[in-house]
């Protein structure tokens, strides 16, 4: 994997028994994955076996068989359904001055922003893409797909791509024009530096790039008021929150996928504050009638 992937993914790996192999950074995914090939051939016909997650078609089939039947069934898409969506808190985004609903929905956290309650049905959905299967599986089953034999829900459901700034290559793909400044970025799990064969640009309306700086800007908010999360998901509820801030988006329900843990990215730049922070606390002095010179203090008071 690239060399910008976190110590805290090299551990878990290595931790698993793996053997970690790092990549240049500026060749980004495409460079992993040629290393991968190579390494692949080395090991000769039979012993072993390339997953292609941006390849493979079991990605996107099981989005369309468990996330977006999910996505579906906890909006109320599906008359007669259990609602799962527990409610967790109602916080507010200052810088914003938008309402959001948070919500835990299985293995991972979604946002439902502020709805009409009448209208109880996902209206949008805002991904980010990496390998393309969630956002593609996930489309599919609620537009609707002949190729799969999905019947649409609800064929107007408004899909929104989220990549980065500094990696337009989605934007591009769709038509669009490629921001400057384009190259490395710190959004992790996003912009693979490549078109993933299995995502499906025709099920996608509109692509959001997001900078780096606010993602990560971001995903702090969303640390503060109690959402650990990566900066992925920095990026993609940045992208959320401007489509709900639209007159037009006034009284529907959109949801964001939040794919990423904090805890995956204590080495990330965006901690490096609060790294030293926690590297510079100090041991405070115990009341009566502990003798704090037990503890390395001057005195017994400390």
């Amino acid at each position: 994997m690239p060399e910008t992937m976190s110590i805290e993914r090299r551990m878990m790996l290595l931790s698993l028994g793996c053997e970690v192999v790092l990549t240049p950074k500026e060749t980004a995914v495409p460079g992993a994955l040629a290393k991968a090939h190579e390494i692949l051939d080395e090991l000769g016909p039979g012993n072993g076996y390339m997953l292609q997650q941006f390849e493979n078609e079991a990605n996107p089939k099981v989005h369309r068989e468990t996330t977006g039947p999910e996505i579906w069934r906890d909006t109320d898409g599906s008359v007669g359904s259990t609602r799962i969506i527990i409610d967790v808190m109602i916080i507010r985004m200052q810088v914003r001055e938008l309402l959001l609903r948070a919500v835990c929905c299985m293995f991972w956290l979604t946002f439902i922003m502020p709805y009409d309650s009448d209208t109880t049905v996902v209206d949008i959905f805002v991904s980010g893409i990496g390998t393309g299967g969630t956002i593609s599986g996930v489309s599919q089953y609620i537009k609707g797909s002949e190729k799969y034999n999905m019947p649409p829900l609800k064929p107007e459901l408004k899909t929104v791509a989220v990549e980065p700034r500094e990696q337009m290559l989605i934007t591009e793909a769709k038509g669009g024009v490629r921001g400057d400044n384009q190259g490395p970025h710190r959004i992790q799990g996003m912009g693979a530096g490549l078109v993933p064969k299995i995502l499906d640009l025709d099920v996608i309306d509109e692509v959001i790039p997001v900078n780096s700086d606010d993602a990560q800007t971001m995903a702090s908010e969303l640390w503060m008021i109690g959402l650990p999360v990566g900066v992925s998901a920095g990026a993609i509820v940045n992208a959320a929150v401007q489509v709900c801030a639209r007159p037009e988006s006034a009284g529907k329900m959109a949801v964001a996928v939040i794919p990423s843990f904090g805890e995956r990215y204590f080495t990330h730049p965006m901690f490096d504050s609060i790294k030293a922070k926690a590297e510079g606390l100090a041991k405070q002095p115990l009341p009566e009638p502990f003798d704090n010179t037990e503890y390395g203090f001057a005195t017994p008071r400390g």
